[in-house]
């Protein structure tokens, strides 16, 4: 076990420096993240399909340079995000809920493990969402615009952060 992999095990809210370039690419993927969680709080499916296609080519960035060692645990998260984005394809909006579940966790993963300074961005929690098991994701501001339930509770969801 690496040094690295022991810290993250003992200390997974620590923060670890990431180099500009990945700060960069994942404000690049936040942006395109928020874009997606509006338009599933307003109920439509237009444009979603390619911003998760967006998501998915930025992550690809990163692995495309060279990986500082500072870095090395942060490609395992890169990889969940990246296959989530990938999984978000047509038009049916549970399928892209369900999908959006999958890289809201990843992202919030991101977010716990390197501590990016994303401002005015929070983390919320519908109870009811995925079939009452509940779903986490961030959005921007604190009004809650509910990506899970749409227009039937948008204002469902508790912070959590």
């Amino acid at each position: 076990m690496t040094f690295l992999t022991l810290m993250i095990l003992l200390f997974p809210r620590f923060s670890f420096s990431l180099e500009v370039g990945t700060q960069v690419i994942m404000q690049n993927v936040l942006e395109r993240y928020l874009t997606i969680q509006q338009k599933l709080a307003d109920d439509t499916t237009s444009g979603v399909e390619g911003e998760a296609q967006g998501i998915s080519k930025q992550v690809g960035e990163f692995f495309k340079k060279p990986c500082k060692p500072s870095e090395a645990s942060c490609s395992s998260v890169m990889l969940k995000i990246q296959s989530a984005a990938q999984s978000m394809k047509g038009t049916e909006i549970k399928s892209l809920r369900k999908s959006f579940h999958e890289l809201s966790a990843a992202l919030i993963e991101y977010w716990e493990k390197f501590d990016p300074k994303w401002p005015d961005i929070y983390e919320f929690r519908c109870p009811l969402a995925e079939d009452n098991q509940g779903a986490s994701w961030m959005q921007r501001g604190s009004e809650i615009k509910n990506p899970y339930l749409g227009h039937t509770l948008p204002k469902c969801g508790i912070p959590t952060s």
